[in-house]
C-alpha cells in the first residue's frame, strides 16, 4: 500500500463499515476483496468497549452478539481455535459472521 493512501486512510477514520472505503474511493472493489480475504475489519465502537473469548463464549453469546445460530454450533463444536486462520478455515472468510467475530471477540487461550 503507498504511502499516500495509507495516510489518507488514518486521516479519514473512523470508518462505521469497511464498504465505506469503497465510497470514499480509498480502496477499489478488487483491494476491498484482498483487504477482507486477510482479515481486515472495522472495529465498531460498543457501549461496553469488551471483547469476547470466541473458544468460551456461550451459544446464547454468539447469538446474541450477532452470530447466526448454525454458525454459533459450528464454533462451539470444532473449538477450541488457535489463530483466526483456523477460524477461517471452518467459516470461510466470506461467511457472514466472520466480520462480526472479528469485530467482538478475541481468541484466549485454551485451557486444555
Amino acid at each position: 500500500m503507498p504511502i499516500e493512501l495509507a495516510q489518507r486512510l488514518v486521516s479519514e477514520r473512523p470508518f462505521k463499515g469497511i464498504e465505506e472505503l469503497l465510497a470514499k474511493k480509498l480502496a477499489s472493489k478488487d483491494d476491498l476483496s484482498i483487504y477482507i480475504q486477510r482479515g481486515a475489519v472495522v472495529r465498531a465502537k460498543f457501549s461496553d468497549n469488551k471483547r469476547m473469548d470466541l473458544n468460551r463464549a456461550q451459544l446464547e453469546d454468539l447469538v446474541q452478539l450477532g452470530v447466526d445460530a448454525d454458525t454459533a454450533n459450528v464454533i462451539i463444536r470444532t473449538r477450541p481455535f488457535m489463530t483466526w486462520g483456523e477460524v477461517e478455515e471452518f467459516l470461510g472468510a466470506e461467511a457472514p459472521s466472520w466480520v462480526v467475530l472479528r469485530q467482538r471477540f478475541f481468541l484466549g487461550l485454551s485451557s486444555g
